[in-house]
C-alpha cells in the first residue's frame, strides 16, 4: 500500500458481482471488511478501508488502512485473567469496588486492542 497521504486512485463498485474496491488499480475486496469515504469542501477525499452499500465512486484520496478489531467477544476470550488480576493489583485502586476496579483495568485492556 502507498504511505499515508499520499492520492491514490480508487474505485468502488457494490453493483458488481462480486464487489469491487479498487486501491491504485488493486481490487482489495476480498481482504476488507469495510470502507469509510470522507469529503469536505477544500479537502481532500479520505477513504478509510477497515460493509458494502451499492453505489459506485471513482477518485483520487487519501487511503488509510484501518486495524481490524476484534468483536466483544472475541476480545474477552483473548483476556488473560491471571494477567487482567496482575493489572488491578499492580493498578492503583481508584473505584469503590474491586469489581469496578477489575470492569476499568478491562476496559483499559479494550482500548489498547482497538
Amino acid at each position: 500500500m502507498d504511505t499515508p497521504g499520499q492520492q491514490v486512485p480508487f474505485r468502488i463498485d457494490l453493483n458488481a458481482t462480486p464487489p469491487v474496491v479498487e486501491i491504485g488499480g488493486v481490487d482489495v475486496a476480498d481482504r476488507i471488511g469495510g470502507v469509510t469515504v470522507e469529503m469536505g469542501y477544500g479537502q481532500p477525499t479520505t477513504l478509510t478501508v477497515s460493509g458494502h452499500r451499492p453505489g459506485l465512486l471513482e477518485g483520487m484520496g487519501s487511503v488509510v488502512v484501518e486495524g481490524e478489531h476484534p468483536s466483544p467477544p472475541e476480545f474477552l476470550v483473548g483476556v488473560d485473567p491471571d494477567e487482567l488480576e496482575r493489572a488491578v493489583m499492580a493498578g492503583p485502586m481508584e473505584c469503590e469496588t474491586m469489581a469496578a476496579n477489575y470492569l476499568a483495568v478491562l476496559l483499559d485492556m479494550a482500548k489498547e486492542w482497538s
